[in-house]
């Protein structure tokens, strides 16, 4: 189980602290990309211990995808989000 949550930092970034929970098969991948048209780009990734947040910090507003991976069993999650701008337009 992961436990995911947003966070505001100032008036127009936010952060993403991501929780895993329950992972007995080892450690797990965790990435963060943005979307751009047809690319996703890399924008952070670091490996998940269970019950140990893993953060990302100073989100633009935009599209994003958050995968989580476990090589061990090849099972991979993703969640796509978008962080909005104040005004309610995504940039």
């Amino acid at each position: 189980m992961a436990e995911i949550g947003l966070n505001a930092e100032g008036t127009d970034r936010v952060g993403l602290e991501v929780t895993v929970s329950g992972a007995a098969h080892g450690p797990l991948s965790v990435s963060l990309r943005a979307l751009a048209g047809d690319r996703a780009e890399l924008v952070a990734s670091e490996t998940a211990r269970v019950e140990k947040p893993v953060v990302f910090r100073g989100l633009v507003p935009g599209r994003y995808v958050l995968e989580i991976q476990e090589k061990q069993r090849d099972l991979r999650f993703r969640v796509g989000f978008e962080v909005a701008s104040p005004t309610g337009a995504s940039g």
